[in-house]
C-alpha cells in the first residue's frame, strides 16, 4: 500500500506542476482521498451492492476532477477556446 501511496503521490505532484492540480491541494490528503474511494469501491464489489448510472458517475467525477484542478489553467484553456483564430 505505500508502494502505491508514493507513486500516487508523485502522480499528483506531477500534475501540480503541470497545472492540472491545484498547487493548493494538499497531495497527502488528496491520495488518502483517491485511496479511500478506490477501497470503498472493493467493499461495495464485495457486497455487490449497485452502482450508480454510468453518465452520473461521469459527470460527478468530471466536477470532483474540476474542484481541484489550478484556477489559472482552467482561466487559460478557456481563454484559449474563446480567443479568434488567427489566419
Amino acid at each position: 500500500m505505500n508502494d502505491r501511496r508514493d507513486r500516487l503521490a508523485e502522480i499528483v505532484e506531477g500534475a501540480k506542476a503541470t497545472g492540472g492540480i491545484d498547487d493548493e491541494i494538499d497531495t497527502d490528503s488528496l491520495v488518502t482521498f483517491c485511496h479511500a474511494v478506490g477501497l470503498g469501491f472493493l467493499l461495495l464489489e464485495v457486497l455487490d451492492a449497485p452502482l450508480p448510472d454510468s453518465s452520473a458517475w461521469e459527470h460527478l467525477i468530471g466536477r470532483l476532477l474540476a474542484a481541484v484542478g489550478d484556477p489559472a489553467a482552467f482561466a487559460r484553456t478557456a481563454a484559449a477556446e474563446l480567443a479568434p483564430a488567427s489566419e
